[in-house]
Parts: structure tokens; C-alpha cells; sequence
């Protein structure tokens, strides 16, 4: 069987599932993923079958969107680590983060994630040079209301947090921070995220499916519904 993989940046969700109908139908599977990239396994698609295969693709996804169930964490801080990190600097700085976005953004706490990733015995070469160097990539959402120098801002603020906790000699200082505006949209406990600069509206508009979460003891949303209440909101 041949099999289609087909990866779409306008997925703001990550899943992978058969086809509907269509694809049935016409005896071919499709993968959804995260990154842009068309191909078919075991050769490359002649241009009239790829675009044949756009068009199913644009019925496809509009058929199925709406009934992926999925859970995304967002935004999410991807720490790659070369200099050993104790329990107790990976806590520090996953609520340094935090605070930091948080602020900088006007993100409930509860959106953001931190995930460790030990990579000292990853190869990596950079101009050609193997290295070893710490590194911290955001995946977020992207908005008009987000500039490039509100990003670099925000970058600094992490790399003065990491020195602060884990140091900035040698290997242990934060060689490399990415931010990759990567994130279309999310779906998690059945709340679709809200576009930047409308959290507030979000909020408001969701607040009774909060408490409702919370009275049924789910820890996240009890923890937001701490947070709003702090704020006043």
C-alpha cells in the first residue's frame, strides 16, 4: 500500500488518525502532523498526484478537524540541558519561567509547561563543529501584538533567570534560547485557546466551565481558579 504523509503547519493541534471517507474511498491513508512537508513513502508524488492529493487533503482536514480528540500543552519551554540540572534548579527555573511569561504576557500560570530534556550525549554540530551547549526553545503562539524586541526582551529575562539558578561559566551558561511562534491554536480539557491578546475576554467567557472543573477536583483548574482569584479578575 502506498501511504501518503502529509504535515501541515496549519494544524494547530497534533494527531494522527486515519483518513474519513474520502480517503477510504480512494484507497490511500494520511498522517496529520506538525511541520510542512509532503511526500509519499517509497518515492516522491508526481505533481498532478500531489495535487490531487491537496485537494482531498483540504476536504479531509475539514471533515475531521472537528472531531480529533487531542490534548496540546501550551506555551511550552523545551529545556535541552548539557550541564547537570539538580531537582531543585529544574523546579526553580520551570517557576522562573513561568512568572516570567506570565507576566510578560498575561498568561494564567496553568497554560504554561516546562519539559526537561538531558541532551549531553546528543551529537550536535554547529558551523560544522561538533558542540555541547544548553539551549531553551518556547514554542508559543504568535500575534501582531507580539514584536520581535517583546520577544528579545522576553529572551533575556530567561538567560538572566538561568544564570541566576543554574550559572553562566562554561557549560553552564544558556548558550542558545528559540522561540518558535509554532502554535495555531490548542485544545486542552475541552477549552479551544484563546487568540493572543484576548485572555482576559477568554477568561470571562469560560469562567463558569473553570469552577466547574475545579469543584470536580481537577488540579489545574483549581490552581487557575486560585490564581484569578488573586488577581481579582
Amino acid at each position: 500500500m502506498f501511504r501518503l504523509v502529509i504535515a501541515s503547519e496549519k494544524v494547530g493541534v497534533a494527531a494522527n488518525a486515519e483518513t474519513a471517507a474520502a480517503a477510504q474511498d480512494a484507497g490511500r491513508i494520511a498522517q496529520f502532523g506538525s511541520a510542512p512537508a509532503v511526500d509519499g513513502v517509497g518515492g516522491m508524488l508526481p505533481l498532478a498526484t500531489a495535487t490531487a492529493f491537496s485537494s482531498l487533503y483540504d476536504n479531509i482536514f475539514h471533515q475531521t478537524y472537528q472531531s480529533l480528540s487531542c490534548k496540546v500543552v501550551m506555551p511550552l519551554y523545551d529545556v535541552e540541558y548539557v550541564t547537570p540540572l539538580t531537582a531543585d534548579q529544574q523546579r526553580l527555573l520551570a517557576n522562573a519561567f513561568t512568572d516570567v511569561h506570565s507576566r510578560r504576557f498575561n498568561t494564567p500560570r496553568y497554560f504554561i509547561n516546562v519539559r526537561y530534556t538531558d541532551v549531553s550525549e546528543q551529537v550536535v554540530f554547529r558551523g560544522g563543529i561538533q558542540r555541547k551547549y544548553n539551549r531553551l526553545i518556547l514554542r508559543t503562539r504568535a500575534g501582531s501584538n507580539r514584536s520581535n524586541e517583546l520577544y528579545l526582551e522576553h529572551c533575556k529575562d530567561l538567560v538572566a533567570e538561568w544564570e541566576r539558578i543554574v550559572g553562566k561559566d562554561g557549560e553552564q551558561g544558556l548558550r542558545t534560547v528559540w522561540v518558535l511562534g509554532a502554535l495555531t491554536t490548542a485544545l486542552e480539557a475541552g477549552i479551544g485557546r484563546p487568540k493572543t491578546g484576548e485572555e482576559d475576554i477568554w477568561i470571562q467567557e469560560n469562567m463558569e466551565h473553570f469552577k466547574m472543573l475545579a469543584a470536580a477536583g481537577d488540579e489545574d483548574f483549581v490552581e487557575l481558579m486560585n490564581e484569578l482569584e488573586a488577581k481579582k479578575i
